[in-house]
């Protein structure tokens, strides 16, 4: 079985640099040109199931792979993204000049990230991801051949730190995903393997 994991597109905070997590922005212009281009080129395979935060940005990049497939979107609140709390929509600029260094901790040193009063840590969302797949994805292993999951960019990375046992200091892997970029892993016998880490799928396209 593969899953591909798709982080949503573009939204307006993204080019603003403001911390973006559980607030519910949409995508802007590019955000919607790009996922379609996306789904059209996912839209060569055919996926057995859908799988979406239910944040708009996420929704509406599914609503764009889903036009191509049979396919209804399954919502689920644990593939929403972390949680910034009081860190919500300032931007990683102000933050830094208030003495918060954000940036830093946040993807430079993710294993000593320390959440904003309301926020959630990063193990929080690891183990939100655990669970969506323990109890959703890996049963489906014999009656599916290709999922989508469409989600954020830390909630993707926490999930890739659990199929693939990674510490949380290498929570970004190679480096963090950019918007409408896929992760591509298997899963075989009750393990995780990771094929492809932020693919880039190309407009126009063949697989």
């Amino acid at each position: 079985m593969k899953i591909y994991m798709l982080r949503h597109g573009q939204t307006d905070w993204n080019v603003q640099r403001k911390v973006q997590g559980s607030a519910d922005v949409p995508l802007n212009e590019n955000g919607r040109q790009v996922a379609d281009e996306i789904a059209h080129v996912l839209g060569q395979i055919s996926f057995d199931r859908i799988f979406s935060s239910p944040l708009v940005r996420a929704k509406e990049t599914a609503e764009y792979v889903a036009r191509y497939q049979n396919q209804e979107i399954i919502l689920d609140d644990r593939l929403k993204e972390i949680d910034f709390g009081a860190y919500e929509g300032i931007t990683e600029k102000e933050l830094k000049e208030r003495g918060i260094p954000f940036q830093d901790m946040f993807f430079l040193h993710p294993d000593q990230f320390q959440p904003a009063p309301g926020g959630e840590t990063i193990i929080d969302t690891v183990n939100r991801a655990k669970a969506f797949l323990k109890e959703i994805v890996e049963p489906l292993e014999k009656e599916a051949d290709n999922l989508l999951i469409v989600s954020h960019g830390e909630l993707l990375h926490a999930m890739l730190v659990f199929m693939l046992d990674r510490p949380l200091s290498q929570l970004w892997g190679e480096r963090k995903t950019r918007n409408c970029e896929t992760h591509i892993v298997s899963f075989e016998d009750g393990q995780y393997h990771l094929l492809e880490e932020a693919r880039v799928f190309r407009k126009g396209e063949v697989l």
